[in-house]
């Protein structure tokens, strides 16, 4: 479970610069990508609190759902491409556009925040927020996408 918390981490951390790279190419959004920038930093703190919180009460949780880390590492390689070829402008900002919201949208459809089951209400309040914010960073991009159609 702590080495999925771990994958977790870093994707979050891959996002957050994923979107700090596109506040560099498209300052005019500056509210979006900051935004988005700083929930993903805030969600990889978040996902390191919930592996302290794992650490000191291992007792208190269990497998969950079936996570695979190398789909998510995976994931990680790929935003790790995406941030190059941005860098050298080779993806268009609806294309971008369109990767960010897919993002956002396979973390919610793979439910990995679902993974570790607990009655923790600290870890459990963590993992909701995670996926709220989720859903309204999806939301947030849409509606970018659909202001430029």
């Amino acid at each position: 479970m702590l080495d999925a918390l771990k994958v977790m981490k870093e994707f979050e951390w891959s996002v957050a610069e994923l979107y700090r790279t596109c506040n560099s190419l498209w300052p005019e959004d500056d509210p979006l990508w900051k935004n988005l920038e700083q929930e993903e930093i805030r969600h990889a703190e978040s996902v390191e609190k919930m592996i302290s919180i794992l650490s000191e009460r291992p007792d208190s949780f269990e497998p969950n759902r079936v996570f695979k880390p190398a789909a998510i590492r995976t994931s990680i390689a790929g935003i790790q491409g995406d941030i190059q070829r941005l860098k050298k402008r080779e993806i268009p900002k609806i294309k971008l556009l369109f990767i960010a919201r897919d993002l956002e949208q396979s973390a919610i459809e793979s439910k990995y925040f679902e993974i570790v089951k607990s009655r923790d209400v600290e870890f459990q309040s963590l993992v909701e927020q995670l996926r709220i914010d989720t859903t309204t960073h999806r939301d947030a991009l849409n509606k970018k996408i659909e202001e430029i159609k």
